[in-house]
């Protein structure tokens, strides 16, 4: 899965486009890759220095305290002992509150400081939380009313937000007024934007049962007839090794994250 998700990577920035992820669902919407280190022509490319910006957009009226704890990573190699930082976007584009404690819509918070370990250690206690929670559902089931499992499952999932909010940079954004996008005003679609915004809906077609189930990670394989081409990524004569190193790939134990 490790190389997998590093040609996908290094694919989806040769290419210039976006993934747009899992839709309706309360985690990110949409990445873009990022690159952490030189693109001057004549710099070797490298793919361990792919990484991520993560996006959430939500039209709800009403502030979201939880969407940014909510904005799981996924897909992204981090390697234990050098984790690359990453970006995580929300957007509360209906809702026009203002944060506490600071002037505007948008607030900006730099991740602490980076220690080398810490990850790791971060990443061994996520690991021992998920082996607790899986150990004890094969004996004990899947029963919601477990308080024990109820427990465990907490802990996971602790465990996972600490580890992904670990070198992370994110940008809270709330409203479509002129003062929260300058673009809006200089392109002097203020009043259009905000109408959008207000008006769009759901579609009620058959085509959002399709929407629903966009999974792009899955259809990933050799025997993918749609996506095999971003598995075919060759990145030795860029990088002079093959080499994809070690670190969490965030995929395992997402059946457990699904729950609330």
């Amino acid at each position: 899965m490790q190389i997998l998700l590093r040609k996908l990577l290094a694919n989806l920035w040769a290419c210039g486009i976006a993934l747009q992820c899992y839709f309706n669902q309360e985690s990110l919407d949409f990445q873009i890759v990022t690159y952490k280190g030189s693109i001057a022509p004549d710099t070797p490319f490298d793919i361990e220095n792919l990484s991520v910006a993560i996006f959430q957009i939500k039209n709800k009226t009403g502030a979201d305290t939880k969407a940014l704890r909510s904005l799981q990573l996924i897909g992204l190699p981090r390697d234990l002992h050098r984790p690359l930082p990453y970006l995580a976007v929300v957007m509360e584009l209906g809702n026009e509150t203002k944060y506490q404690g600071i002037k505007g819509a948008i607030l900006v918070t730099p991740p602490k400081k980076v220690s080398e370990g810490v990850f790791k250690g971060l990443w061994d206690a996520w690991e021992s939380a998920l082996k607790q929670l899986n150990e004890y559902e094969e004996i004990n089931g899947k029963k919601k009313e477990d308080y024990e499992r109820k427990k465990l499952l907490q802990n996971f999932k602790a465990a996972r937000a600490k580890m992904d909010a670990y070198n992370r940079y994110s940008i809270n954004v709330r409203g479509a007024l002129p003062a929260t996008y300058g673009c809006l005003k200089e392109a002097n679609i203020v009043t259009q934007f905000a109408t959008l915004i207000r008006v769009t809906m759901p579609s009620p077609t058959s085509r959002e049962a399709v929407l629903n189930h966009m999974r792009p990670l899955e259809r990933l394989g050799e025997g993918s007839a749609h996506t095999a081409w971003m598995t075919d990524y060759r990145g030795e004569d860029a990088t002079g090794s093959s080499s994809d190193g070690n670190g969490d790939d965030s995929s395992d134990g997402d059946d457990a994250m699904d729950e609330d």
